[in-house]
């Protein structure tokens, strides 16, 4: 470590320090993040050597290369997880980003695996969600690195490959890895997030009996839980016999904001009463349709509940699969950090029972709160604003971030109150010019972190 800024105060002048390095960098920083993109990391059959996928499996190494040429310690985690660390000290600060991403999906009017740089914008899935942010997450580490300023904890670039579809990855770093002091994830929103609703998805599995498999020739619609589903599609039998095709395409939004969406799923819901259907067909459909469809509030499910801390709860419905005899729906259900869960369930299981259905819980992650006067977001809150003249008033959301995955970890970025949320939706990007602004924060806030 070199000693030129090693009797820098921490009273803003060392934030100069640090943003200047940033800024020396852009050209290097957008070519790394571009790199990633044209990764294709979303999540693939497991391996023995790849348990995500060989393209995830690709992007975590390509991250950890790009730390090692910087001078960091760095660990692989048998793929599931990599880190990068600088410093020394018994305690540890951490940022927790992902580099696994969902489908690209329909409506890009940009190449989505390119990182296309139009009108000072960085194209591609992952700009914003997460390769941008925890990239530059490591370049703030190596401006820290390269300025000299003292820190009293190591820090870790945390590389999860797994937030999308499950956080195991983060089960895989909590067997054999330290826990952080405190840390951020820059998967969310800025000033910071400081209460996150409880997520909860299930399957609703209905029987369809040999009737309704004879007449029902495949069906499908959405391909991850937490988008809204921008096409589905069902092929049966009509009363002469011949294949016919009912398909519907809506929007895709994420599914803690399923009003930006129009639900395709819902569309043939309500689209298919119009058929002549097949007995247990036809119940199936009515269920969804009575109980769920174009609702978004869970009022029909009995679920509907609103509070301060986070707002209300939302539901939506996901994904449709079939695999004869049994229809099945996905739902994502997004709850208030106040509310009961386990009523939540219960209700959920009556509703679905009641009806001659089952319901298969798959994921269920549970509220998070962190109190306002607590140091992290103190510490959270000096940077920021430090370094936006902002002020900083943490907030609640309904998209579940990386933040619960480990303990004393806050979501704090990436995007700022006056852009658009683009996760998960066609041409997604991020302005360099709040990918370098990000950078120059997260630098400021592992400064104090870390002391």
């Amino acid at each position: 470590m070199t000693n030129r800024a090693t009797d820098t105060k921490n009273d803003g002048t060392g934030y100069d320090v640090l943003n200047r390095l940033i800024e020396g960098w852009e050209n290097e920083i957008v070519a790394a993040v571009q790199q990633s993109i044209r990764i294709p990391s979303v999540a693939g059959p497991p391996l023995p050597d790849a348990p995500n996928g060989t393209e995830v499996k690709e992007a975590l190494l390509q991250s950890l290369a790009l730390a090692e040429s910087m001078g960091f310690r760095t660990t692989n985690l048998d793929h599931w997880v990599g880190f990068a660390e600088y410093g020394q000290g018994l305690e540890m600060v951490a940022v927790l980003g992902h580099l696994d991403v969902v489908p690209a999906g329909d409506g890009w009017t940009v190449p989505p695996f390119t990182g296309t740089v139009i009108d000072g914008r960085l194209y591609g899935r992952g700009a914003v969600d997460d390769k941008g942010p925890i990239l530059g997450a490591l370049y703030a580490l190596k401006a820290l690195k390269e300025s000299g300023l003292p820190l009293k904890r190591r820090i870790r670039v945390i590389f999860g490959t797994d937030e999308e579809t499950g956080c195991n990855d983060m089960v895989r770093y909590k067997l054999s890895e330290a826990l952080p002091t405190a840390g951020f994830t820059p998967d969310g929103q800025y000033p910071a997030i400081n209460a996150e609703k409880g997520i909860l998805t299930f399957r609703i599995r209905c029987n369809l009996g040999d009737q309704g498999t004879a007449w029902l020739q495949s069906a499908q619609g959405g391909n991850a839980t937490n988008t809204v589903p921008d096409q589905a599609y069902l092929h049966y039998l009509d009363e002469d016999g011949m294949l016919q095709r009912l398909s519907c395409k809506g929007k895709t939004a994420h599914s803690s904001l399923p009003h930006l969406g129009q639900n395709a799923l819902a569309m043939l819901v309500d689209e298919a009463q119009e058929l002549k259907l097949e007995h247990e067909f036809k119940k199936a459909i009515g269920f969804i349709r009575e109980k769920i469809g174009f609702e978004i509030n869970g009022k029909s499910l009995g679920i509907q509940f609103e509070d301060e801390a986070s707002g209300v709860l939302t539901c939506n419905l996901a994904m449709l699969s079939y695999e004869a005899p049994w229809l099945s729906w996905t739902v994502d259900i997004r709850y208030p950090v106040t509310m009961d869960s386990e009523g939540l369930i219960e209700t959920l299981q009556g509703q679905i029972q009641a009806a001659g259905y089952t319901m298969e819980l798959l994921t269920h992650r549970k509220p998070l709160y962190i109190p306002l006067e607590s140091p992290v977001l103190q510490k959270l809150g000096k940077a920021y604003s430090g370094q936006t003249q902002r002020p900083f008033k943490p907030i609640g959301i309904g998209g579940g971030t990386y933040a619960k995955s480990l303990p004393n970890i806050v979501a704090f970025g990436p995007v700022f109150p006056d852009e658009p949320e683009l996760c998960h939706l066609p041409d997604e990007y991020i302005s360099i010019k709040d990918l370098i602004k990000n950078i120059e924060i997260m630098a400021a806030a592992l400064w104090e972190l870390a002391q």
